[in-house]
């Protein structure tokens, strides 16, 4: 069994509305299994195990990144999605386009904020993850003490 997870997915010159999930066990960003275009959104299918759901929404210059540590486990005939941790952060959109060529950046950083899509995706080797709160904490540090966001 999986956990069928729907989003919106916008990507246009005036609004974005992107959400990206990394699979901890695979070591990958999994690609959307579907997208409706009539209703702007997609489907994921997630296995079992712990997942990070990285989301970017930005209208008018200013964007909210929230990535939210979850997993999947099965509860009797159920599987449910339950969240273990998250952060967030507001960024200028001037931000979005700079952080992936930022040497110091978390690399599964650098990915998402790359790509920005859900499909077609380029492979790409991660660091493996023992622990998916610690990438969380590893994003929060870049945020909190190396990079400043002047284009407020």
């Amino acid at each position: 069994m999986v956990y069928m997870y729907e989003v919106p997915y916008v990507h246009t010159h005036k609004m974005v509305d992107v959400t990206m999930i990394y699979d901890a066990v695979e070591n990958r960003f999994i690609e959307a299994e579907e997208y409706n275009k009539d209703n702007n959104i997609v489907k994921f299918n997630l296995d079992y195990g712990e997942h990070l759901v990285f989301h970017l929404r930005c209208d008018d210059g200013q964007c909210n990144l929230n990535i939210d540590a979850v997993g999947v486990y099965e509860e009797g005939e159920q599987v449910k999605l339950v969240n273990i941790g998250g952060y967030s952060t507001t960024l200028g959109r001037l931000s979005v386009s700079i952080i992936p060529s930022v040497k110091y950046a978390p690399p599964i950083l650098r990915y998402f904020l790359a790509y920005l899509r859900p499909f077609d995706l380029p492979c790409e080797e991660f660091p493996l993850i023992a622990c998916i709160e610690k990438v969380l904490d590893e994003i929060a540090k870049f945020f909190n003490e190396y990079y400043r966001d002047d284009d407020d």
